[in-house]
């Protein structure tokens, strides 16, 4: 009997084992390192304590491990994936087969070791089990398991590549310099062997001599260049190598410099297909492209990332390769005059309610900065009004002109909407779940109203909101979802 049709149960690689028990120890290791840091100790004082309570985690940690592997049982029987596990609780999962949606695999470093790799099988569901995590799979079991589940193929063909400069340039504009930094601060102030670092005091010494504006000009341009560094490392471990490639009905993406990621979507499972771009992407042409899938857990985000980084002109041609039944036309630059007429956004008195929103967000930010750090100067007050008009005015201007959404044909919406990035969302009309209608005693009064729409996706119900819609320009979904307007 070959392994695809050998039924019997089985267990999952015993290097699990050791593994997780590494990772139980290294968790309390971390706790433990912090707390000696935030106390100014170093490595070297570490208590007796500290090691008993390492070691014991060790020991118990093992000692679950093992019993976790013993009673975790699989097998295929019937059209079912069922699943016995539990250590004092005893409990057995039966998962149809044709409600797993898309599969995940990753190695690690510790698995390239034992030659094995984790597979995450995600089903369609609600709660957290509707992902099912299997740690440590030989590869041939892995193999024999996406064949029975009807993932296997070897027709791969490859739809994109993502040089190493994207890569670069993607950590470079990922405009997530507050989090790095903070990390960066935290361990220059909390960890004396870097601030004792000669090269650290060399570079103090040299900052102390400046005047004060410069030594500002020279702490920031530091640490910025450190963020942009931490950056771009994360970048590079997370999407070196990535591909997209065509199998059939399946799409696979994969990345990873060391760990490596491969995800694999039948395409009739994807719900819509979601753009997005920063200010820094935008003002460079360039965006990031994500699918949206009917699969995933409380656990996991639903979407499955496409292009890290790519030109915008270039996305249509590569979706076109792949959805070529979708409707793109949103991605043009250049719109002929029968697209304008299919666009639906706010009337111009929607723009007033942007920049009511705006002033009070602003103004409230600025008039605080003035009242807590500078309310002696009285001419630095109109000036941060001043400012704040003009911001919320441009902020508003720039918001109201990407909020809108189209009606492509009968089976396609296409949504923009942007708060700081812009959004924009293309969506098959059997994966929206609900469209709810809100409307504000102030709306209803000048006739305005927000939609939101909601696909059918995960847990975490993707949901798009369109704000200040005239009610004439909903009756033309409500016709196309063949509902009666009121």
């Amino acid at each position: 009997m070959s392994d695809v049709q050998n039924n019997a149960t089985r267990r999952l690689h015993p290097s699990i084992i050791f593994a997780s028990s590494f990772k139980k120890i290294f968790s309390t290791l971390v706790i433990a390192v912090v707390y000696m840091l935030l106390q100014e100790n170093y490595f070297s004082r570490l208590s007796f304590n500290v090691k008993g309570i390492i070691i014991v985690s060790f020991i118990f940690g093992l000692i679950k491990s093992f019993l976790h592997w013993k009673h975790f049982r699989y097998a295929f029987d019937n059209g079912h994936l069922v699943i016995h596990s539990g250590i004092w609780v005893k409990s057995t999962r039966s998962v149809s087969l044709p409600q797993i949606r898309n599969i995940d695999i990753r190695i690690s470093l510790w698995q390239r070791l034992f030659n094995v790799v984790e597979m995450r099988i995600k089903t369609e569901g609600g709660d957290s089990k509707a992902l099912i995590k299997f740690y440590a799979v030989t590869e041939r079991e892995a193999a024999r398991i996406k064949k029975i589940l009807n993932y296997a193929g070897d027709n791969q063909h490859c739809l994109w590549q993502q040089p190493l400069w994207s890569t670069v340039k993607y950590g470079l504009s990922s405009m997530q310099l507050g989090s790095i930094a903070s990390i960066l601060l935290f361990v220059y102030f909390q960890m004396d062997f870097v601030r004792d670092s000669k090269y650290v005091i060399s570079l103090e010494a040299y900052i102390m001599h400046l005047h004060v504006a410069w030594r500002i000009v020279v702490i920031s341009a530091l640490t910025l260049a450190a963020t942009l560094i931490v950056s771009v490392f994360l970048a590079i471990f997370r999407f070196h190598r990535f591909r997209i490639s065509l199998d059939g009905d399946k799409l696979q993406v994969m990345r990873g410099l060391v760990n490596t990621h491969l995800a694999e979507v039948k395409l009739k499972n994807i719900t819509g297909i979601r753009i997005e771009d920063n200010p820094l992407r935008q003002a460079m042409g360039t965006s990031t492209v994500y699918l949206d899938c009917i699969s995933s857990s409380a656990e996991e985000n639903s979407s499955t990332l496409l292009m890290p980084w790519i030109r915008r002109k270039d996305i249509s041609g590569i979706l076109s390769s792949i959805f070529p039944q979708w409707d793109l036309s949103i991605l043009y630059k250049q719109h002929n005059s029968s697209f304008r007429q299919r666009i639906y956004r706010a009337p111009y008195k929607g723009l007033l309610s942007f920049i009511i929103v705006k002033l009070l967000a602003v103004g409230g930010i600025a008039l605080c900065t003035y009242v807590l750090f500078m309310p002696s100067m009285v001419s630095l007050f109109w000036i941060l009004v001043a400012a704040s008009i003009v911001l919320s005015i441009l902020w508003s201007f720039q918001q109201y002109k990407d909020h809108f959404f189209i009606l492509n044909h009968a089976k396609q919406l296409s949504i923009s909407k942007r708060f700081i990035s812009r959004t924009t969302v293309l969506v098959n009309r059997s994966s929206i779940q609900q469209i709810d209608y809100v409307q504000t005693p102030l709306q209803a009064s000048r006739k305005l109203r927000d939609i939101v729409i909601t696909l059918r996706t995960s847990a975490f119900k993707k949901k798009y909101r369109i704000k200040y819609l005239h009610s004439s320009s909903c009756k033309p979904l409500y016709s196309w979802l063949g509902l009666r307007h009121k």
